[in-house]
């Protein structure tokens, strides 16, 4: 999304209220500008039996048969963190987000894959020779995607100049939908 797509008015209503809250009206001129419609993943209560295709982290993902598992430059199996059904998210202005499917993560402190499927989903289990079996016991969660606010951080070049560092960093945790249900963003600032 530009940066310079205005924010709606509910959410241009909430970083209003956040930079009062925040003691940051004097430099509310400078954040407006860089705020951007991102979508927060909440995580929700520990749920048995998922239905295939739901939003969630945890457990086996839901991909095509024969679909091929991405692998580290050593062969290991990446382990599934999670999944994103297009459908529960919110849709943001100029957003570059698949209609439909599936957005399914996988990931390790070294390698990342996001791969988008569609179609008739089946759940498939890890493949054999995953070297991060603490993910085995992830237990499936639903992910609930919900509209957002983006600011740059307090370590980006992009932020407002000299401004509280406290009060800066709370009002962009909180724009962004941060609390301890959340597990990161789509479409947000990068770090």
């Amino acid at each position: 999304m530009p940066v310079d797509q205005p924010l709606r008015p509910e959410l241009q209503a909430r970083l209003d209220a956040l930079q009062r809250k925040h003691e940051l009206e004097a430099v509310a001129d400078l954040i407006g500008p860089l705020a951007r419609e991102c979508i927060s993943l909440q995580l929700g209560d520990p749920v048995p039996g998922v239905p295939i295709g739901a939003s969630r982290i945890g457990a086996a993902p839901d991909v095509p048969a024969g679909f091929e598992w991405p692998r580290e430059p050593n062969g290991a199996p990446i382990p599934f963190i999670a999944q994103v059904n297009s459908a529960d998210v919110p849709r943001v202005t100029g957003h570059p987000l698949p209609a439909s499917g599936l957005l399914v993560l996988f990931y390790t402190e070294a390698d990342g894959v996001l791969v988008h499927v569609d179609g008739l989903l089946t759940r498939t289990p890890r493949p054999a020779g995953d070297a991060y079996e603490y993910y085995a016991d992830l237990k499936p969660h639903l992910l609930t995607p919900t509209l957002a606010i983006s600011i740059p951080g307090y370590c980006s070049p992009l932020r407002p100049p000299p401004v509280d560092f406290g009060n800066f960093n709370d009002l962009v945790a909180e724009a962004a939908g941060e609390n301890r249900a959340s597990i990161g963003q789509l479409l947000d600032w990068p770090e």
